[in-house]
């Protein structure tokens, strides 16, 4: 048999080959909506979906009985793909397994997809995105004696850049959601450093009430009691309008209020660390200085340095920081930077014009521009 015809023959065959594949299928599985960031929650644990052979960094296929199909999808324990990639991931303390899209559309609505909705999973090729899997999918452990101190253990931290006054504006993990065990070391440091004011972006009014009901948190009830608790309830996906929305309600909070602010989400680390830009770039820190206090948190979280695992850094730098600057300058004359071209002036500019968009106006801005700048207290 010729070459060219044993070629055409293994290639007839390959349909058939592909097809009796062995691995682990998950068939006909029920959904709901995931409303916090939006997407949709597959209803099997992550404990059960992996005991079902599934592994991380595999390629997964999804069907949908509503003939939605997606295939070569990553599985990863995080989200480590780019802003709009699609994954499935096994998120620790998620109650379920998640389909969503990392900062992007909500794949529920934008399928209409409904609690009659089924799916099936399956593998499309075993560990082919282990690679990423293995960089990105480091563990932190919720044992305080891990840790330090209550500070580390906590993500909490003073932000000490640019022009920023001393005392005016920290950040760390929630001190209400004690998911990872943190809350009841945050709240005290919050009496320690005297905060007066908490701009909490993860929680929405409702289920902050949840939590003041525990009566677990005194510091932070009595801060309530005196409306000095701010909640926004926002997302992963700072380009969207309601994203937006938050922002400017998070900035007007704190241009209106006096004395010293803690600013949160759950861990502290994405949505803190996009906000924290916000008012470091306004408070002049340089880029490098941003860099360096977002990357703090890593540190607190996985003991880890920039110099002792350098391809984690860059993996995590590269995936989650550079997309806020290259967002937030490409809204300066929506012109496209390289990374190597961005400035502090340009990301600047790009941060006063993404608080226009979130519905601030330019005396707003100076204002808080004005607040964020120790000179103007001499």
């Amino acid at each position: 048999m010729t070459q060219f015809r044993k070629l055409i023959c293994l290639t007839a065959l390959f349909p058939f080959l592909a097809g009796c594949q062995s691995g682990p299928v998950l068939k006909d599985a029920n959904i709901e909506h995931e409303t916090k960031f939006g997407g949709v929650y597959i209803k099997i644990t992550n404990d059960d979906f992996f005991a079902k052979g599934f592994k991380a960094g595999d390629s997964l296929n999804l069907n949908f009985s509503t003939g939605d199909t997606f295939e070569d999808i990553p599985f990863y324990t995080g989200y480590y793909c780019e802003t709009g990639g699609k994954l499935v991931v096994a998120y620790p303390g998620y109650p379920y397994i998640e389909f969503t899209e990392n900062n992007g559309n909500d794949l529920y609505v934008e399928r209409n997809l409904t609690e009659e909705t089924t799916v099936s999973v399956s593998v499309n090729q075993a560990g082919k995105y282990k690679s990423f899997e293995t960089t990105f999918s480091k563990v932190y452990t919720d044992n305080r004696l891990d840790y330090d101190s209550d500070e580390i253990f906590g993500n909490f931290r003073e932000i000490k850049v640019g022009n920023i006054p001393e005392g005016l504006l920290y950040r760390g993990a929630s001190p209400c959601d004690n998911e990872h065990g943190r809350a009841v070391y945050v709240c005290p440091l919050l009496q320690k450093y005297k905060i007066e004011n908490v701009l909490d972006l993860s929680d929405s009014p409702e289920e902050i009430e949840t939590y003041y009901q525990t009566k677990m948190y005194p510091y932070w009830n009595e801060l309530k009691d005196q409306d000095k608790v701010f909640t926004y309830g926002l997302g992963s996906n700072y380009r969207k309008d309601a994203y937006k929305s938050g922002i400017g309600q998070m900035m007007e909070d704190f241009l209106g209020n006096d004395g010293s602010f803690y600013l949160h989400c759950v861990e502290g680390k994405d949505r803190t660390g996009f906000a924290a830009l916000l008012f470091e770039s306004l408070g002049n820190a340089s880029i490098e200085e941003i860099r360096n206090d977002y990357w703090i948190t890593y540190e607190n979280y996985f003991h880890v340095t920039k110099d002792n695992d350098r391809e984690f850094y860059d993996a995590i730098i590269g995936l989650r920081f550079n997309d806020f600057l290259k967002y937030l300058s490409s809204l300066v004359d929506g012109y496209i930077f390289s990374l190597d071209t961005i400035t502090n002036e340009i990301l600047k500019s790009g941060v006063k014009t993404y608080l226009l968009e979130c519905g601030l106006e330019t005396n707003d801005i100076e204002g808080i521009e004005e607040k964020l700048d120790k000179s103007s207290l001499q």
